[in-house]
């Protein structure tokens, strides 16, 4: 339903094992898929232990339509997009993205 809603912003929580991070992954491809070389995202979380999930999960849904780079931690879609997976540890990390253009 989140998917499909017309609205500009949805609140989605809950437990572990809700969906959350599949709907952002689902979200995130079809952005991709609409804006092409002008999409460009960052998937950030707290530890790289976390994002080490959220990498396996989207090979599932992505693998059709790009590459994953293991060394930058960078998904390359085959029309452009591009989608950055990081980590922030601290406050102080948040310095290295100031500037940089997301869609």
């Amino acid at each position: 339903m989140a998917l499909i809603s017309d609205t500009v912003e949805t609140f989605f929580g809950g437990a572990r094992g809700g969906g959350k991070t599949e709907l952002l992954g689902i979200d995130w491809l079809i952005h991709a898929l609409r804006y092409g070389e002008n999409a460009r995202g960052l998937l950030i979380r707290r530890t790289y232990s976390e994002l080490e999930e959220i990498i396996d999960k989207t090979h599932q849904y992505y693998e059709h339509f790009g590459k994953f780079n293991k060394t930058t931690k960078l998904w390359f879609f085959d029309n452009g997009a591009v989608l950055r997976m990081r980590y922030l540890k601290t406050v102080s990390d948040v310095d290295r993205y100031r500037g940089h253009n997301y869609s």
